[in-house]
């Protein structure tokens, strides 16, 4: 589809994009494979009567960051403490709270797919 052929509507959150698109606020909504199955999601909509009718491959979700300007041993601490989550019985819950199962740590290249997506829809050059 060229841009031309649609009109761009934003949603405060992927839940309410898809819960949007089932009550005919717009034709289609992009959200993350997880979305449906949210607890909000699921007591608004019937899941059955909806559609997925593109997918992509998996990207990394947007990043947790710390200022660059920090003092270089207190990121790599709150990295590492964030990436050991999933060690301890107190990190997993707080993980399960947050909908996910760990966070791994990334660099700035690790988000150029997301970088060519953008490219790609507004046809510009990131």
């Amino acid at each position: 589809m060229r841009p031309w052929e649609y009109q761009p509507l934003f949603a405060v959150s992927p839940s309410n994009a898809l819960i949007g698109a089932y009550f005919g606020q717009a034709d289609a909504a992009g959200v993350e494979s997880a979305v449906p199955w949210a607890p909000k999601v699921q007591q608004m909509i019937d899941l059955g009567a909806t559609q997925v009718i593109a997918q992509s491959k998996p990207v990394l979700q947007l990043p947790w960051a710390v200022r660059s300007d920090m003092a270089p041993e207190l990121r790599e601490k709150i990295q590492g403490l964030l990436a050991h989550l999933g060690t301890t019985e107190k990190g997993k819950h707080l993980l399960q709270q947050a909908g996910l199962t760990g966070l791994i740590p990334v660099s700035d290249r690790d988000y150029d797919p997301h970088r060519r997506i953008v490219a790609r829809v507004l046809g510009e050059s990131y």
